[in-house]
């Protein structure tokens, strides 16, 4: 089991953390979860406390090789998704927002693939053009 410091949690919890309208999605792979202990435990409730969705996909149901531990905003998500619908549409992608979790827990998409940039959006990594 890893063994972190309070500064590392901070680092590792802020996927997390900073779920909201800037970025409505957030995750962690299952195993750095259960490194975390206790910590990785209450991270699902304090989510749910915060008026957010949290979810974990197994490894056969996920792209990582451990799974993943997700925690979105749904109204920010279903509002983005709203705005690239044809996008969503033309990739045959869902714009539900927990369809859309569920798919991208399962599938890697490429750098080169069409909806990367809204996929980076989603996870706050940087702005759509």
């Amino acid at each position: 089991m890893l063994n972190f410091s309070d500064d590392e949690l901070r680092l590792v919890g802020r996927s997390l953390s900073e779920v909201g309208v800037d970025k409505p999605i957030g995750y962690l792979p299952l195993y750095t979860l259960e490194a975390m202990g206790e910590h990785g435990k209450l991270l699902g409730e304090d989510a749910m406390r915060q008026g957010l969705v949290a979810v974990s996909f197994g490894p056969d149901e996920c792209c990582i090789k451990s799974g993943a531990f997700y925690v979105y905003d749904r109204e920010a998500l279903a509002k983005l998704l709203e705005q690239h619908a044809e996008a969503l549409s033309a990739a045959h992608m869902t714009a539900d927002p927990d369809k859309f979790i569920a798919e991208i827990a399962a599938h890697w998409l490429d750098v080169t693939h069409p909806l990367t940039p809204l996929i980076a959006a989603a996870f706050g990594e940087h702005p759509l053009t």
